[in-house]
Parts: C-alpha cells; sequence; structure tokens
C-alpha cells in the first residue's frame, strides 16, 4: 500500500514535468531510461506486477517526452494499449488519471492556441489539432484549469 500511494505522489509530483522546457537536454540520458522503462512495462505486464507496471509506465513516459514534447502523442498511444491490457481497476484508473493530466497540461501549456481555434478538419488522435472542447473532454474535466 505504501509503495502505491509513494507511486500517486511520484504521478502527482512529476506531472508538471511535460510542460517544463529544458534548454540543453541530455539526449543519451533518456533514452536509456527508455529503454530500460520499457524492458520493465513488458516484465511487469507479464508479471501482472502492477504497481511496478505503473512505475515504470512513469518513468517511460517521462523519459520518452523529456527528449522532445512532439513524442506525446506516441506516450498517449501506448498509454492506451497498456490501459486496455491491464485488469486491475486499482491500474486501470491509475493509467487513466496519469493520460488525463498529459491532456490537461498539453491544453494548460498551449490554452492560447487551443482556446482560439475556430475549426479544425479531422483532427483524428492528433491533441495538437482538436478544440478545446474535446481536450477537455479526455481530460476529464470542463475547466482544466481547475485540474492542474
Amino acid at each position: 500500500m505504501n509503495r502505491l500511494i509513494a507511486l500517486i505522489m511520484a504521478i502527482a509530483a512529476t506531472a508538471g514535468m511535460w510542460a517544463q522546457k529544458n534548454s540543453a537536454p541530455d539526449f543519451a540520458y533518456p533514452r536509456q531510461v527508455e529503454k530500460n522503462a520499457d524492458a520493465a512495462i513488458g516484465k511487469a505486464l507479464s508479471r501482472a506486477d502492477y504497481p511496478a507496471l505503473l512505475e515504470a509506465v512513469v518513468q517511460w513516459s517521462l523519459a520518452k517526452t523529456q527528449v522532445s514534447s512532439d513524442s506525446i502523442p506516441a506516450v498517449l498511444t501506448r498509454l492506451n494499449a497498456i490501459a486496455s491490457s491491464v485488469s486491475d481497476p486499482a491500474a486501470g484508473a491509475m493509467l487513466t488519471s496519469l493520460r488525463a493530466t498529459i491532456y490537461t497540461r498539453a491544453y494548460l501549456n498551449n490554452r492560447y492556441t487551443y482556446d482560439r481555434r475556430e475549426f479544425t478538419a479531422d483532427a483524428g488522435e492528433d491533441f495538437a489539432l482538436w478544440k478545446p472542447k474535446k481536450v477537455h473532454g479526455k481530460s476529464g474535466t470542463d475547466n482544466p484549469a481547475a485540474a492542474a
């Protein structure tokens, strides 16, 4: 139980990191973390060790987005795939919360762009082209500023 609480606190503490910009990131280190976390995700899924899975998913997603925020769609796609394969309701809820946090932070990072958008063609899964209403729906709130 303590491990799950620590994981929840880690997610909450690191949620703002997606919105931060690094002026000179070390590209080698995040890729190594990403590789290690990717292996840990596979092991945790095969053992149904959901606390380890959640920890590895947070590490992987942070490492993946540390190099470039352009990888956020890939992170969201992977989170969707992992969430669909998880049978534990608590782990599924944590993954849903993580996805909502990513959508909320992405919106808040570019709020002006989203709020001024009047029309977009079929944006599909590219959240950078969505209207605010769709971003709000994915983040689980009508007011993303309240969720931050």
